[in-house]
């Protein structure tokens, strides 16, 4: 449980006033970040804060039902952030770390998310579709999300539950998926591959997968 609560106001001037941990508190519910008046100055001032050494930390808190498209927020840390229900889509969220966060039917579509970190995350009904997720790494995740038209190369799904994930037509280029969970039936049964380019793709449990390598 988060310690304090923070108005959506707040939130943004104290950004913007350079503060940058915004640890156990929990945001104003639903949130719509895109529509405050200080929006489009809050992305100039990301862009030019968030360099390799210095980056936002919103470990353990929640920010449930957050709306804030096209945010630019590279490198966050987000360990254990409960982000359900928000809506992320075209957001730059390169190289941030969601271990262990609770993002369940958040939407990333179109989402700029190379590197990512996910490991242990619960991922139900997220939606992915169009994002780049080229090396992010799902490890130990439970994925039941949609991948349509995903860019997922060298990204690592191993011992990720994928069952009932939705990966129509993602680039699955060199991606990982020793040891996951798909059900019974396999990687082409249990998750919806059509159209998906999988040459190179790496799967250790399940040779029913088209090409797939033991």
């Amino acid at each position: 449980m988060a310690d304090t609560y923070v108005k959506g106001d707040e939130f943004v001037r104290r950004l913007l006033r350079g503060e940058s941990i915004f640890e156990n508190i929990e945001l104003e519910r639903n949130f719509n970040l895109n529509q405050h008046s200080l929006f489009s100055a809050l992305q100039e001032y990301l862009r030019s804060y968030i360099v390799p050494s210095r980056r936002l930390s919103f470990n353990y808190s929640i920010f449930a039902g957050l709306k804030a498209k096209g945010l630019y927020l590279p490198r966050l840390n987000g360990t254990c952030l409960e982000l359900s229900q928000a809506e992320l889509d075209g957001a730059t969220l390169d190289g941030a770390f969601f271990s262990g966060a609770i993002l369940n039917k958040t939407s990333f579509k179109g989402a700029s998310m190379v590197s990512v970190n996910f490991d242990m995350a619960t991922l139900i009904g997220t939606k992915f579709n169009k994002a780049n997720l080229t090396d992010a790494n799902f490890h130990d995740s439970c994925a039941s999300a949609s991948f349509e038209e995903a860019i997922l190369v060298d990204t690592c799904f191993d011992s990720v539950d994928l069952v009932g994930a939705n990966l129509n037509g993602a680039d699955i280029r060199g991606t990982r998926f020793r040891r996951a969970n798909v059900g019974k039936g396999g990687l082409d049964n249990c998750v919806n591959l059509h159209l998906a380019d999988t040459s190179g793709m790496i799967v250790v449990d399940y040779p029913r997968v088209y090409g797939a390598k033991r």
